[in-house]
C-alpha cells in the first residue's frame, strides 16, 4: 500500500520554498510562465521558473518517517483475525469489532492522511479507502443492532463485497509498479473479497470457510510486508527481500 523504497539508496525529500514577493499589476509574466509552462513528464522533468530579482529560495528537507508500515500491520492483523472468524475458529464479538474501529478503520484513515502529506497517490487512496471500509463494516455489523435499521441481506452484502473486489482489482494493477510483496498482498485482497461475496450470494459455508483461510494469506503477506519495510529501514539495508520494482534501464532518469 505504500510504495517501498531501498533504505540504503534513499535520499532525503527535499522541497523547494520560495519566499513571498511582490508583483506590480499588471506584470503577469510569473502567471504566464506556470499557465504557459508543459506538464513534467519522465522524460522532460519541469523546468525552473524565472523568479524576479527579490524573490529568493531555500530548500527543506523532509525528514518524516515512512507510515506505509504501520498501515500495513493495522490492516494485516486486522484481515487475518477476520480470516481466522470465517475459518470457524472463534464467533463475531468485541474483539474483532474494536480491531476493525482502530487498527483497521481509524488507524489507516491517519496513515493515508500521512501518505498524502508525503504526496504519495497510491498510499492515501488505498490507505484511506480501506480504513473506511472498517468502519462501515462494523457500522453494518452495528447498526442494526440499535434498532433504527433493518440488516442487510446477503444479497446486498455479495454486491457490497463484490464493489470492494473490484476496486482492489485495480489497486493490484496499480502494484506491478511497487514491489511484488504489494502484489501478494492486493492480489489476495481482491480474492478474498470475491469469495466473500460468492459465498453471500450463494449462502454456501464451506466457501465462507475456505475464504476465512484465504483471508489469513492475505493477513500473514500484509504482515510480511510491514515489518519487512520496518526492518530493512532500521537496519538500512535490504534484510526482508520485498521485490521492489525496478524501472527498465532505457526509462530511468
Amino acid at each position: 500500500m505504500g510504495q517501498p523504497s531501498d533504505p540504503a539508496n534513499r535520499p532525503s525529500r527535499t522541497t523547494t520554498v520560495v519566499k513571498p514577493f511582490r508583483v506590480n499589476w499588471p506584470d503577469t509574466s510569473l502567471l504566464q510562465q506556470v499557465l504557459r509552462a508543459p506538464l513534467p513528464s519522465r522524460e522532460r522533468p519541469a523546468s525552473p521558473l524565472a523568479l524576479p530579482d527579490n524573490a529568493t529560495a531555500c530548500l527543506l528537507t523532509d525528514h518524516t518517517a515512512n507510515p506505509a508500515p504501520l498501515g500495513l500491520l493495522g490492516f494485516g492483523m486486522t484481515t487475518l483475525l477476520l480470516g481466522l472468524h470465517h475459518a470457524g475458529f472463534f464467533p463475531l464479538d468485541a474483539m474483532l469489532l474494536a480491531m476493525g474501529i482502530f487498527c483497521g478503520g481509524l488507524g489507516q484513515i491517519l496513515v493515508g492522511v500521512m501518505e498524502w502529506n508525503r504526496n504519495n497517490c497510491f498510499g492515501a487512496t488505498a490507505f484511506t479507502s480501506y480504513g473506511l471500509f472498517w468502519l462501515s463494516l462494523v457500522a453494518l455489523i452495528l447498526l442494526p443492532a440499535t434498532g433504527l435499521i433493518t440488516a442487510s441481506s446477503p444479497f446486498a452484502m455479495g454486491f457490497y463485497l463484490s464493489i470492494w473486489g473490484l476496486f482492489s482489482a485495480v489497486l493490484f494493477l496499480a502494484s506491478f509498479r511497487l514491489s511484488r510483496a504489494l502484489q501478494l498482498v492486493f492480489g489476495s485482497l481482491m480474492l478474498l473479497f470475491f469469495l466473500l461475496a460468492a459465498a453471500d450470494f450463494s449462502g454456501n459455508a464451506s466457501l465462507e470457510r475456505i475464504a476465512g483461510y484465504e483471508g489469513i494469506c492475505c493477513g500473514l503477506s500484509a504482515l510480511y510486508a510491514g515489518l519487512g519495510q520496518m526492518l530493512n529501514e532500521v537496519f538500512c539495508a535490504s534484510l526482508v527481500p520485498l521485490g521492489l520494482y525496478r524501472e527498465p534501464f532505457s526509462r530511468r532518469r
